[in-house]
This record gives structure tokens, C-alpha cells and sequence, in this order.
């Protein structure tokens, strides 16, 4: 009997700890128990991301307490995560909210794996999520700018290819022009320098 309550005691103390660490974390954590993922612990950091009323969520169904976020893949992402005990990972995966009134994207980096009990049977899912919308909106800026210069960059290369071809053209038909009045030069240079019994230097010049 007393190991039994040594046991019962340091599950306890264990418990309460882990609580601890979920509350006090520097990220967005909660823990959700059994197979409707009722909201057990949220610290700030995760009441704050999702936008709501603490009272509003806690000791409710995720989707019941979150119905904002169904239909986005996370049912089916969090059920395999509670009966397979795989754990899942994204990187700036995209999440609607109705925080605060208003419907907003988020991009979320976030882990869900399985929270077992003492025997190793899955008896909830933890998540641990950390948002980075500023982060993922400031990089779509930059590309999208990127891609405006290299579009306007690609549209003068094309002007000035078609500038080049057009000059390329115009020295070809003023060279092919000037060849005629030139031959004539020549040819009446030949007639008068012929028709001069001693031409000098000054006239072949």
C-alpha cells in the first residue's frame, strides 16, 4: 500500500508539473483529453492565438469551443493524431480564426502528438503552436515586389531587343542605299581622272 501511494504521489506531483510547464511556456500550448478533444489546459500564449474568451473555451469540445476552425483539415489532422499516435508537424500552414469578431488568417508552426498516461495509452492530444503570420505576409511582400521588378526588368529587355532590331534594320538599309551613290562616285572618278592626259597627285587625291 505505501508504494502504491508513493507511486499515486509522484503521478500527482508529475501532473502538476506538466501543468506548470504547459501554463508557464513561452509558446502557444494546450492539452486537449479524450476522443473530442475537450480543452483541459491553454496557457495565455494559446487563448491569446486563438482569438477568444478563456471562459468560452475551457472544459469544451475543440471544435465545439473553436466551430470557426472546422472544415480546414484539422479534424481529420487531430483524429489521426489521437488514434494512431503519430505526430503531426506544419510549417506556416494557413488557419482561419473568428478573433475578436472578425475572421483572420493566421500561419501557424505547429506540433500535435499524442499525451499518454501512465500505461502509455493515448488519452489526449497536446499542441504546441507558435504564429508567424507577421513573418510569412512580410515575405510574400518581398516576392511579390521581386516578381513586379523582374517583370518590368523583362518587359525593357524586350524594348530595348526591339529597339536593337530596329536600329540593326535601319544601318543595313542605309548601308545598302549609300553602296549605289558610292559605285557611282567611283565610277565618275575613273571617267575623269581617264579623260586627264597627266593626272597629278592633288587630282587622284
Amino acid at each position: 500500500v505505501t508504494d502504491v501511494n508513493v507511486i499515486q504521489k509522484a503521478l500527482a506531483e508529475s501532473e502538476r508539473n506538466f501543468r506548470t510547464m504547459i501554463l508557464l511556456a513561452p509558446v502557444a500550448m494546450t492539452l486537449m483529453r479524450g476522443p473530442s478533444l475537450v480543452i483541459e489546459i491553454a496557457n495565455d500564449s494559446m487563448i491569446e492565438l486563438w482569438g477568444k474568451d478563456k471562459a468560452s473555451v475551457m472544459n469544451k469540445p475543440y471544435f465545439e469551443a473553436l466551430a470557426d476552425t472546422r472544415n480546414q483539415g484539422l479534424e481529420e489532422m487531430l483524429s489521426n493524431v489521437y488514434h494512431t499516435g503519430n505526430t503531426f508537424t506544419a510549417l506556416e500552414s494557413p488557419v482561419s480564426f473568428l478573433r475578436h469578431g472578425q475572421t483572420e488568417t493566421a500561419y501557424l508552426n505547429f506540433v500535435c502528438e499524442p499525451y499518454r498516461d501512465g500505461d502509455g495509452n493515448i488519452v489526449g492530444v497536446l499542441g504546441i503552436a507558435i504564429e508567424v503570420t507577421d513573418q510569412v505576409l512580410a515575405r510574400h511582400k518581398i516576392e511579390e515586389v521581386v516578381e513586379e521588378r523582374t517583370k518590368e526588368l523583362a518587359d525593357a529587355n524586350q524594348r530595348l531587343q526591339s529597339s536593337n532590331a530596329e536600329l540593326e534594320q535601319f544601318a543595313y538599309i542605309a548601308s545598302h542605299d549609300l553602296q549605289e551613290p558610292l559605285r557611282k562616285i567611283n565610277m565618275f572618278a575613273g571617267l575623269l581622272e581617264n579623260s586627264l592626259e597627266n593626272p597629278n597627285e592633288r587630282i587622284r587625291k
